[in-house]
């Protein structure tokens, strides 16, 4: 399932993973480590109503895909290069450092640049009819680490 692109995959693309079948997501790329075969990546979704205070909002007038995304500051992970099977688009614009920093209420990154990006409201615990979507995310997140390193236990 590799890419014959994967080196060109670099920072602020957005990427399809897929596992073989199980699970097929689209994330943005943060880090790559090609000496590792890996990248550290953010997982996207489309739903900007989910977007919560750790998530950036990026409208389709700033990327280079036709729909607006949120960028999921709290659902990272770093998995295989083997797992990404296409090219989706890429983020033209800084995407804001998602860490520590990014999760302080005091440290605002606003306005954001350019102002049609956003950050979406406070998660305000269990019963924010996000919770449980974050936590999907999460497990899904947690299924492309696992996958990845049982890949790199086996060499």
């Amino acid at each position: 399932m590799v890419v014959t692109m994967l080196s060109n995959i670099k920072i602020n693309d957005i990427v399809r993973l897929n596992n073989g079948g199980k699970f097929c997501r689209l994330a943005v790329v943060l880090d790559v480590m090609k000496e590792h075969n890996s990248i550290v990546v953010a997982f996207v979704h489309p739903y900007t109503e989910y977007a919560t205070e750790l998530d950036v909002v990026f409208p389709s007038t700033v990327t280079s895909v036709t729909y607006d995304i949120v960028v999921q500051g709290d659902v990272v992970t770093t998995t295989s290069l083997d797992f990404v099977d296409k090219f989706v688009g890429t983020i033209p614009v800084t995407v804001p450092p998602l860490d520590s920093s990014w999760y302080s209420d005091t440290v605002g990154y606003e306005p954001l640049e350019p102002a049609e990006i956003y950050k979406g409201s406070r998660l305000t615990g269990v019963f924010d009819v996000r919770w449980n979507f974050k936590v999907q995310e999460g497990k899904e997140a947690r299924q492309f680490t696992w996958l990845s390193d049982s890949f790199f236990e086996e060499e």
